[in-house]
């Protein structure tokens, strides 16, 4: 269905290409994973098969083919006729793929309007009867409800699972998947592939899935192809990729992907000593109030304590109240019950300049550095941002903290004076977390701020919050939905479902045995499951130096 030859991609300014000879097939009804860490590649040559390339961006030799057609010689005219119906795209960013202020029937729909100028009319009440079909496929739950709703009234997963929707809606013969999982929990994320593999068996679909998991890939995918620096390095079986690789690149990805960073030689994280409490959370609610009069409880009386010096998790579904929960500690959300108290200090629904006090001794760091960096500052102005708004330093003194804090994060300091666009995913986020360590707190708060990145890159970051935390006696609050990242990073671990703490204490206790049965729900959902199977087949049958799983 898809047959990539020779392709080859620049980039204006840019003497290496960004895709260099690559050939990568698709057959009908297959799923083929194209793996790499940011900066690989593959996302560029997932843009180049629907026709989406920047136009800083040429092809400069190879052929594209769909069901036949040549698609590197189309107009744009052609294109667009052809974008929905022959190819359909699942974007990775929500929040930049989503418009605010469009409900989402207005979106989902749209898909059909479209399609509708070419010949077939419905009604109103048809084109959202089959919208909310969509919705209830992508498992989205009161379909019909959130219809009427807007981007910002759902979760970050629930809003994920609308743009693979829109891509389903027409049926298309070839999908590109481009990272559609790396913001959902680890239950959503397994329904949502397990809709890919439904729709790949029944309607002989063929997806070519763009991901940094090879985890993921493992469990979905028949084939892989594994791109560095634009090149294809290696393809073949997932299974053959992971416990016979040839190139040295795919084993560390194999390593990064079902081993996040070394543990002591218990299997587990050492326990802080440290008897005092950064953070306490007693009865915690939070109620939302919608515009027809409902009130819906997204907290709910919540309590748990985070020790000072270790790192605290909150795990659940997308929808459990984890961000709330943060959001009310940080003070960006005012509590409806219940208190917070920050480093022995009350902290529950402060304003002016008791907030802003607060705020000096505790941080965020959000998901998507793309969004959270303003894109007009250079690096230095974004770092430098909470010293000018706390007072701290004088103009003479400032730049030597940025310089002081880019060392912290393995940043050189030349890139002070580059823009966010100008840099990886990885280094975004490296500039994320110094921004936040300038006012030097004591707290720092973690929102998702590992999951929009590559496997590779995100052990790096794992190590370099680890080595901070260690370095400066930091304290974390990290918010995630990768079980694995959990983990390996966390001291102790508390899982909310649907605004309720039902389960908490040390990581390793919770997660070896835990006592609630949506805690173990969410064990059995994460990924890697199938190639950790082969992985034990293997072991039953010889006893090699070295296997990828551990």
């Amino acid at each position: 269905m898809l047959e990539i030859e020779n392709l080859t991609i620049h980039y204006r300014g840019n003497a290496q290409p960004a895709v260099n000879n690559a050939r990568v097939s698709v057959a009908s009804g297959e799923i083929v994973a194209v793996i790499g860490e940011s900066g690989s590649g593959k996302s560029t040559l997932s843009k180049a098969v629907i026709g989406l390339l920047p136009k800083t961006a040429r092809i400069a030799a190879g052929s594209i083919r769909i069901d036949g057609q040549e698609l590197t010689t189309l107009s744009e005219r052609e294109w667009v006729k052809r974008r929905g119906r022959l190819i359909g795209l699942v974007p990775q960013d929500p929040a930049t793929s989503l418009n605010p202020v469009q409900t989402i029937g207005a979106q989902v729909t749209e898909i059909f309007r479209l399609h509708a100028a070419s010949g077939r009319t419905r009604s109103r009440q048809e084109l959202r009867d089959e919208a909310a079909a969509l919705l209830e496929l992508v498992g989205i739950d009161h379909p019909v409800q959130r219809l009427s709703q807007y981007p910002h009234e759902l979760s970050g997963g629930m809003r994920q699972r609308v743009l693979i929707a829109m891509a389903f809606g027409l049926r298309p013969k070839l999908l590109i998947a481009d990272e559609p999982t790396s913001a959902l929990d680890v239950t959503v994320q397994k329904q949502v592939l397990e809709v890919f593999d439904r729709l790949a068996q029944q309607t002989r679909v063929a997806v070519l899935f763009v991901t940094h998991n090879l985890a993921v890939a493992g469990d979905h995918a028949q084939r892989a192809i594994v791109m560095r620096n634009g090149e294809v390095l290696e393809s073949g079986p997932v299974e053959e990729l992971v416990f016979n690789p040839t190139q040295p690149y795919t084993r560390d990805l194999a390593a990064s992907a079902f081993k996040v960073r070394s543990v002591d030689s218990r299997g587990v994280r050492p326990q802080p000593v440290d008897a005092r409490r950064a953070i306490e959370v007693a009865g915690l609610s939070k109620v939302f109030a919608h515009g027809s009069g409902q009130r819906f409880k997204a907290v709910d009386a919540v309590s748990f304590a985070v020790p000072t010096g270790s790192t605290f998790a909150l795990v659940g579904e997308s929808g459990s109240g984890k961000s709330t929960v943060a959001r009310l500690i940080l003070g960006l959300a005012r509590a409806s019950e219940g208190t917070v108290r920050v480093d022995g200090k009350d902290a529950t629904n402060l304003a002016g300049d008791a907030q802003r006090e607060v705020w000096r001794h505790i941080q965020l760091v959000q998901q998507n550095p793309q969004v959270a960096l303003d894109p007009r500052f250079t690096i230095a102005q974004i770092i430098a941002e909470p010293l000018h708004a706390f007072g701290i330093g004088d103009r003479s003194q400032r730049p030597h903290r940025v310089a002081e804090l880019l060392d912290q994060v393995g940043l050189p300091r030349a890139v002070a004076q580059r823009r966010p666009r100008e840099l990886s995913g990885g280094q975004q986020q490296r500039v994320a977390i110094a921004r936040a360590l300038a006012p030097q707190p004591r707290i720092v708060v973690l929102d998702e701020a590992l999951s929009a990145l590559d496997v590779v890159t995100q052990a790096r970051i794992v190590d370099l919050l680890d080595r901070l935390q260690r370095d400066l006696n930091l304290t974390y609050l990290f918010i995630s939905h990768d079980l694995e990242v959990v983990r390996s990073l966390s001291d102790y671990v508390a899982v909310l479902r649907q605004g309720r703490l039902i389960e908490s204490g040390p990581t390793a206790t919770v997660f070896e045995r835990p006592r609630n049965a949506y805690t173990q729900a969410l064990l059995d959902a994460t990924p890697g499951q199938r190639l950790r199977d082969a992985g034990n087949r293997l072991r039953a049958v010889a006893a090699p130096a070295a296997l990828a799983i551990q």
